[in-house]
């Protein structure tokens, strides 16, 4: 009799610690994502910054080649001295050229312009830059990644809420109603989960 009475509480127990302890991992995954979002988005503003640091010295050497140029073309530089300023105008084209390769592979990283347009190293090493657009990229994928840990919480955490509504009630026909409602959000909760799981193995 007693237990018959008491099989809500019984399986309110049960579920409740499953649950939590779901909740507990699917709580430790979102944070690790948190943090792994704010690390991409905090790599794509540095690049952004180097990106811009490039544009800047190209444009300063831009405007040194241009200014050769006219005088040259002007011929307000001419015999001996023009050929030496020649010189210098093809030296500023090939920093220009490089500075745009740089930008380029800044901007879209190593993989995405090939090994033939690696120009700017780190640590030594060439082929070894993301770039921007990439840790933009990863920075919405995590983003997205925590979305789905989010929603998991919410509806774990509510099902927990209606567990507990359950084992301080008297009426069984409410206990069973509220029993319901908690197993679909903790199953809808759990299968979020699982699925978010499945999918962040991508990230390791």
């Amino acid at each position: 009799m007693d237990i018959k009475k008491n099989k809500y509480e019984i399986l309110c127990s049960v579920f409740l610690s499953i649950f939590a302890a779901i909740l507990a991992v699917n709580n430790l995954l979102a944070n690790k994502f948190g943090e792994d979002e704010i690390i991409a988005q905090n790599q794509s503003a540095n690049a952004y910054q180097w990106y811009n640091s490039k544009s800047i010295k190209k444009t300063i050497i831009e405007n040194q080649r241009n200014l050769l140029t006219i005088l040259l073309s002007s011929g307000t530089i001419s015999g001996e001295n023009s050929k030496v300023f020649e010189q210098q105008v093809i030296l500023f084209d090939k920093k220009i050229s490089r500075y745009n390769k740089e930008k380029k592979e800044i901007l879209l990283g190593s993989k995405q312009v090939g090994k033939e347009n690696w120009a700017q190293k780190i640590d030594g090493e060439l082929g070894k830059i993301i770039g921007a657009k990439g840790w933009d990229k990863k920075a919405a994928q995590l983003n997205e990644q925590g979305d789905y840990h989010d929603i998991s919480t919410l509806l774990l955490q509510i099902s927990l809420v209606i567990c507990a509504i359950i084992l301080v009630l008297h009426t069984d026909k409410i206990k069973k109603t509220l029993f319901s409602i908690m197993l679909i959000f903790g199953g809808i909760g759990t299968s979020t989960f699982i699925y978010a799981l499945s999918s962040s193995f991508t990230f390791f």
